[in-house]
């Protein structure tokens, strides 16, 4: 129940957690942690609506911290064959479903989702370079 109101569950979620129970169980037991990997609902919302203007520096900073190499790496072929594949018709879906709400922004989407992936992956090395030789 702890774990449920810190990460404010019932806010930030939108399925229940009981099928995530077993494994956050699971963590407790073998003393496992919980990384938090994602970007804050908040952050996500201000580019869904205003794209990467909408964050602050210090917003830009947190979530991509090699913003250099992140922009060389979003010119590689396979970079830009993963966006067309894959985000783009996400796009698609979300739009056509309602869930983007009345004006969805394609633009705006793609800044939204590449800063999910970028900051969920930036997360994940920041915990990492933190604890060599851990495991994620």
């Amino acid at each position: 129940r702890r774990l449920l109101e810190e990460v404010e569950w019932a806010a930030r979620w939108q399925w229940p957690p009981g099928p995530y129970m077993p494994v956050f169980r699971l963590a407790r037991e073998l003393g496992l942690p919980l990384v938090a990997l994602n970007v804050d609902d908040e952050s996500l919302d201000r580019v869904r609506k205003g794209g990467f203007a909408g964050l602050s520096r210090e917003e830009k900073d947190r979530y991509v911290t090699d913003q250099k190499g992140f922009l060389a790496f979003s010119q590689q072929p396979g970079y830009q064959a993963y966006v067309a594949q894959v985000v783009m018709p996400s796009f698609g879906f979300h739009a056509s479903s309602g869930l983007l709400g009345p004006a969805p922004s394609a633009a705006n989407f793609y800044s939204a989702r590449i800063l999910w992936d970028e900051g969920m992956a930036d997360s994940a090395a920041r915990f990492l370079r933190a604890r060599p030789g851990t495991l994620l």
